[in-house]
């Protein structure tokens, strides 16, 4: 998936019928939290493992900016921080070549303009 269209679905998507403390929550949550972490750890290990170069650590910073951006003009700044570290942890998975279900399913929520929490697991 395109990160680019993953970002142009952030401004497509209605933020005024999101509850972002029962999102946030859900994302709080042990199944959510820990496979997040899990697969972030992971896209970590990778990039010190095969290299990971500025440029890429730019792009990955720009596209975070640019999430964070989209959705802290339409709603809440804390939701903001939380997708922000989703596109960052989806651009990183595409430059090191990992996916695994946890990752479809996000870009997969992403993709039909909805911000995953808990229920995607």
């Amino acid at each position: 998936m395109d990160i680019n269209m993953l970002l142009s679905n952030l401004k497509d998507m209605c933020y005024d019928d999101i509850e972002v403390d029962d999102l946030l929550d859900s994302r709080d949550e042990e199944v959510f939290d820990s496979e997040w972490i899990e697969t972030y750890n992971y896209v970590e290990n990778m990039k010190r493992r095969y290299g990971y170069s500025e440029q890429q650590e730019n792009d990955c910073s720009c596209v975070r900016e640019k999430a964070f951006m989209i959705v802290c003009e339409a709603c809440d700044g804390e939701l903001a921080g939380y997708v922000s570290d989703d596109f960052g942890l989806i651009f990183d998975s595409q430059i090191v070549g990992f996916e695994n279900d946890f990752l479809k399913k996000l870009i997969n929520a992403y993709s039909q303009a909805i911000i995953p929490d808990g229920s995607i697991l």
